[in-house]
Order: C-alpha cells, then structure tokens, then sequence
C-alpha cells in the first residue's frame, strides 16, 4: 500500500470528515416530519369538507353491537342475533371451498 504524503493526508481526512458531516446532515434533515404534518394536514382537511357537515367523526365506523348507528335497509332491519349470526358464519371453517378437507367420493 503506498503512503499518501503529509500534505496529501490532510487532504484526504478533511474530505473523509466533510464528507460524514454531509452524510449525517442529509440524514438529520430526512427525519423531519414536515411531510408527514403537512399530508395530516390535507387529509383531516379533505376528510372535514367532504364529509357532509359531520367532520371527521362522520368516518369512525360504529361497534358491530351498535346496530342502530349502522345503516340498514327499513325492510330488512338489524338485529344483534343478525349480527353474531353473520360473525358465525363468517368464521366457520366447514363452509370453506378451500382447506385441508379430503374430497368425499
């Protein structure tokens, strides 16, 4: 390996070291969380003035217990029983086209 000369060195370690200031500064300045305040900003915005009047709470989906905050159709109402029945059968495994069941022949 060849050694650099004195003047050579000195140089090279100021560049070494502006260049970890540079790396270290560039880094410090993409943590800032300017982008991301000002995306918040925009979508509560966006979400205030088209959500009919109601603001933001107007987008918080209701409990699956909370029937009466859901909508539904005045033919065909909710109930809890409707509700834990669609869970059931939501879950249920014995419905599945796709498993680990053998074909029946």
């Amino acid at each position: 390996m060849t050694r650099l000369c004195p003047r050579n060195r000195i140089v090279y370690d100021s560049v070494i070291r502006y260049l970890i200031f540079l790396l270290l500064l560039s880094f410090i300045t993409l943590c800032t969380d300017d982008g991301i305040d000002t995306i918040n900003y925009e979508l509560r915005f966006t979400m205030n003035t088209s959500a009919n009047s109601r603001g933001i709470s107007g987008y918080i989906l209701p409990g699956s217990l909370d029937v009466n905050r859901i909508s539904q159709d005045s033919r065909n109402a909710l109930s809890i029983e409707k509700v834990e029945l669609g869970k059931f059968l939501f879950h249920e495994t014995g419905f599945s086209t796709v498993g680990n069941f053998e074909k029946l022949n």
